[in-house]
């Protein structure tokens, strides 16, 4: 499949998020970055996806609602269900204080593995 420059930046985004989530791993101080760019890497995968498949979908980070409308047009996509649902808590959680919720080393390691899992998944999907 031929990949249009605007799928492309969606893509190169997402690239960005990665390494910004992979350098916060290295600091204590930035696990929640870590959580919050897993998140966001996922995101823009996912939706590079639909927009390769010129698949209309409303304004969302809602990654538990991405997957599924990704399995509307291929139903693969089913076995994303976990990885999304683990990394969807993190896109408001780890954005702002919530005076109860702190993401350790170990939440942060599992999103951004469930985010590189789901990256290689859209990658081979749009090859």
């Amino acid at each position: 499949m031929k990949l249009t420059p605007f799928v492309l930046e969606w893509i190169r985004r997402a690239e960005q998020d990665q390494k910004l989530a992979a350098y916060s791993l290295k600091d204590p101080t930035l696990l929640e970055q870590a959580c919050f760019h897993s998140e966001q890497l996922t995101e823009k995968y996912l939706k590079s996806y639909l927009i390769s498949h010129k698949c209309k979908f409303d304004k969302t980070h809602n990654l538990i609602h991405l997957v599924k409308i990704c399995q509307e047009l291929d139903m693969t996509f089913r076995e994303l269900e976990a990885d999304a649902e683990l990394l969807n808590q993190f896109y408001i959680e780890s954005r702002y204080p919530s005076g109860t919720s702190e993401f350790g080393l170990r939440q942060a390691k599992s999103a951004f593995a469930a985010s590189k899992r789901i990256k290689q998944f859209v990658l081979k999907k749009l090859n």
